[in-house]
């Protein structure tokens, strides 16, 4: 069962949603991802963001470029917010690993193999104590992508996950709303990135001309469709499950 949301005004004059479950009814595991879900779309619903993509989520900065987290941090998510602090608070508190992925528009018309960042970037850690892949996409050169490093019970590395990436975008751009999945020992909840601002879809556009010209004077498949309002921009994909005892 899905959480309600309720406006409740404070003494501030200020309004913060909260969640309301009836007694016996405690939060699930995927609840809270939803709900760590509903803050991650509030970023990438700001219009003046200090960052794009992956880059308003997880550092270090990875704009035109694979995701490489610093591998020394205990998590790569900072949370800005008290709401924030709080939901990933709740996530470590339950012993629930969580990690993302952000999925682009790219994805739906390039295979795993051309390795594009526009595609598909992460994973990055959202609590402290997920186990990494260990492998990430750096470059399309000597990689042997089927005899990659492995790391037992880590997060679906890069290339593991992608036919379940390319799966969601498609489905968001039919108008699905979301689904859950499991991948090994993980669970995959993706959701949908809509473009609820005219300047996503001139950015996102305007982004796609210069890359379909190189496109055409080359061997590679033709770039996503053009973005309209309230259409997906891309997605994100959350693996999570309880730490192994």
């Amino acid at each position: 069962m899905r959480p309600v949301l309720f406006a409740l005004a404070t003494t501030s004059l200020t309004f913060t949603a909260f969640a309301v479950f009836g007694a016996g009814n405690p939060k699930t595991d995927l609840n809270l991802i939803d709900d760590f879900n509903h803050l991650i779309q509030q970023r990438f619903a700001d219009p003046a963001p200090e960052a794009l993509g992956m880059s308003r989520i997880a550092r270090p900065n990875s704009f035109g470029a694979h995701y490489i987290p610093t591998f020394s941090a205990a998590a790569d998510f900072s949370p800005m917010s008290e709401p924030e602090r709080a939901l990933v608070a709740e996530l470590a508190g339950r012993k629930i690993q969580a990690g993302l992925y952000v999925v682009g528009g790219a994805i739906s018309c390039c295979s795993a193999d051309y390795l594009n960042p526009r595609a598909l970037k992460g994973p990055a850690k959202i609590t402290p104590g997920t186990p990494r892949p260990a492998w990430y996409p750096e470059s399309r050169d000597g990689v042997d992508l089927l005899h990659r490093p492995k790391a037992a019970g880590s997060l679906p590395d890069w290339y593991d996950i992608y036919a379940v990436a390319q799966h969601a975008m498609s489905s968001f751009r039919d108008g699905g709303k979301g689904f859950e999945t499991s991948l090994g020992s993980w669970t995959i909840a993706a959701r949908p990135v809509p473009a609820t601002q005219e300047r996503c879809v001139t950015c996102h556009n305007g982004m796609l001309t210069p890359n379909r010209r190189l496109l055409a004077l080359s061997d590679a498949p033709p770039g996503p469709p053009d973005l309209s309002l309230n259409s997906p921009a891309g997605g994100v994909l959350y693996a999570f499950r309880r730490a192994p005892e």
